[in-house]
């Protein structure tokens, strides 16, 4: 079994290609059926968080423009744990004790986790509101095209003006999501 690049599996979930899906499963499943089996679930609910999850990132990257997804294997596993946690919630038994004496105890949530999450939550829903142009230059600029490069594929005089460009466009990114009201709760 061959190993397939971030951006190949990405491609390969919003193709539906069997090859690569049979892969994510086969390297991906066992690390989700740990976590769910761990924390309260079962074979069963392992493969059905599983598959749910496929189907969320299936039409997510069918959506125009794609989002920008670093790390597929973290993005898989935080989509399976917010399905996982949604499912207990609905599982949760009432307490019959009167309201103040209703106690929950909960597992705290792994910060690190949750703090990478609504990171890159509020990144991409501010960098979704940058332009066509800006956007494109950034996603280049992240797939370690060179600025030549970019300024071919953007129609721009040279390497100079795309530098300044993904410089402008990163610059307001940071801006909207310094001015972002959760920015001081997950940013250092």
């Amino acid at each position: 079994m061959s190993e397939y690049s971030h951006a190949e599996l990405l491609e390969g979930v919003r193709a539906r290609n069997a090859a690569v899906l049979t892969f994510i499963y086969r390297s991906y499943f066992p690390m989700i059926q740990a976590y769910i089996v761990k924390n309260g679930g079962n074979d069963e609910d392992a493969k059905d968080v599983f598959q749910e999850s496929l189907i969320i990132m299936y039409r997510y990257m069918k959506m125009n423009p794609p989002p920008v997804i670093k790390d597929f294997r973290q993005y898989l596993f935080g989509v399976c744990k917010n399905l996982w946690l949604k499912l207990l919630e609905k599982k949760r038994p009432v307490n019959p004790l009167p309201g103040e004496y209703n106690y929950e105890i909960e597992p705290p949530p792994d910060s690190a986790e949750v703090n990478a999450s609504m990171k890159y939550s509020i990144i991409q829903k501010h960098f979704l509101t940058l332009d066509a142009d800006s956007q494109k230059v950034l996603k280049l600029y992240m797939k370690n095209v060179s600025y030549q490069e970019i300024a071919k594929i953007m129609g721009y005089k040279d390497e100079n003006y795309a530098r300044r460009k993904k410089y402008l466009a990163q610059k307001e990114l940071m801006e909207k999501v310094k001015s972002d009201p959760n920015y001081q709760d997950y940013f250092d």
